[in-house]
């Protein structure tokens, strides 16, 4: 585990570490992550200490062109999470890397991969997860919601949420998850997915 007070990037972080051998299953974590980004380089908003950013280091046995399932095995693993940690709560997927919330996104997925010749040398995926925000930026205001921002619509003494119980929580789903990618493929996975889909 890599933690820090402030990362620029998780991704970033866990990326120099997987050049230099780090192993699979590695996690790089941060209070407040400051250069986070997104999707088409969009920048990733998190406050310090009320979102959950973390990137996870994969070394799977898939072939290259199976490394972007690594995306979505995260994404359901973060449906578990939640629907674990936070009962009433109903995320859906918002292929390819989005997670929603009614019409709010609450979380994005950032998987970058890394070949050594022809193989598939590392995944690493990076999660970044609305918690206990409860004001975003103005223009963020009506596309993005958190985990407790929703919790409170139905049950407004809600308590802040422990951001290292949803981290062990995802690392667990996510093993689960990688575990059955890598004996069989999507198949193993693509009802549950689809069910939880958006799209």
């Amino acid at each position: 585990i890599l933690y820090a007070q402030e990362m620029p990037s998780t991704n970033a972080v866990l990326k120099e570490a997987a050049q230099q051998g780090m192993p699979h299953g590695s996690v790089a974590v941060c209070h407040h992550q400051t250069a986070g980004k997104g999707r088409i380089g969009r920048s990733w908003e998190t406050p310090p200490g009320e979102a959950l950013t973390f990137s996870l280091l994969l070394r799977p046995k898939l072939l290259p062109e199976q490394a972007q399932l690594c995306t979505l095995a995260a994404a359901l693993a973060v449906v578990r999470t939640i629907r674990g940690l936070c009962p009433g709560l109903a995320p859906r997927i918002k292929w390819p890397n989005d997670l929603v919330l009614g019409q709010g996104k609450c979380c994005g997925i950032l998987s970058e991969m890394g070949m050594a010749g022809s193989r598939l040398d590392y995944v690493i995926t990076g999660v970044g997860l609305n918690v206990n925000q409860l004001a975003f930026p103005r223009e963020l205001e009506g596309k993005a919601v958190s985990l407790l921002g929703e919790r409170r619509k139905a049950a407004p003494e809600a308590l802040p949420l422990d951001r290292k119980a949803l981290l062990c929580s995802f690392l667990t789903h996510m093993e689960n998850v990688m575990d059955a990618l890598e004996t069989d493929g999507f198949e193993a996975f693509r009802t549950e997915y689809e069910a939880a889909s958006a799209t």
